[in-house]
This record gives C-alpha cells, structure tokens and sequence, in this order.
C-alpha cells in the first residue's frame, strides 16, 4: 500500500475500535525498514546504558517500547509499557518517576512468545 491508502487503513481500523478520527488527515509518511526488532551487538547494553540515562534527564521525555528501551518484545508488551506510563500519571497530571522506575524493572522480565 502506499502512504494514503495506508492511512485510510488505520482509520477504518480505529474506527472499527472505537477510536475514530475526528480530525482531518493532511498527510500520511511511512518509513518502511528491513527489521522492526532492534539489531543486538555484543556489548551494547553498556552503550544503550549511557543512552538512557542521559535520556532519563530530559525533562517531559519518557522512552519506552522496542526502541525506546532496545527490547525484544511482543506488541503486547509495548501496549503494557503504555498503560503503565499512564498510569504513572497522579491525578494532578504530575508524573511519578518512583512508579516508572519500579515498572521499568518489570519490563526487563518481558520475553517474546512466539
């Protein structure tokens, strides 16, 4: 599919959810790349270390998801590391990092279920 006939896709999709667009669309781009899943070397956690702590200093940044946190995971498990990013949220819209801390070591126990 192109990028327009994609778009209309994912909007007949959201609206099958229950999620419909309301807005209009002006435009559609895809990226299409050989591997979804990040490529793993030898070594690269102490590099994706040093990425993500100086990450974690940004103010009003939180990454997550495959590459967000380099992880090898189901769909379903990015999904979980979405709610869980809301649910970090304090009624008064403040975000607790406490809680993100302790679901980020969750997240090192997700394993692809193939």
């Amino acid at each position: 599919m192109n990028d327009k006939e994609l778009g209309e896709l994912v909007c007949r999709c959201l609206e099958f959810a229950e999620i419909p667009v309301k807005a209009s669309v002006k435009d559609v781009v895809t990226r299409r790349t050989k591997f979804a899943y990040p490529m793993y070397r030898q070594g690269y956690e102490a590099c994706f270390e040093q990425v993500d702590q100086w990450l974690s200093q940004v103010e009003n940044l939180l990454t997550f998801g495959r590459q967000g946190l380099f992880a090898h995971d189901n769909t379903h498990h990015a999904f979980h590391m979405a709610y869980s990013a809301v649910d970090c949220f304090e009624d008064n819209g403040v975000f607790d990092n406490n809680k993100w801390k302790k679901y980020r070591k969750e997240f090192e126990k997700h394993v692809v279920e193939d």
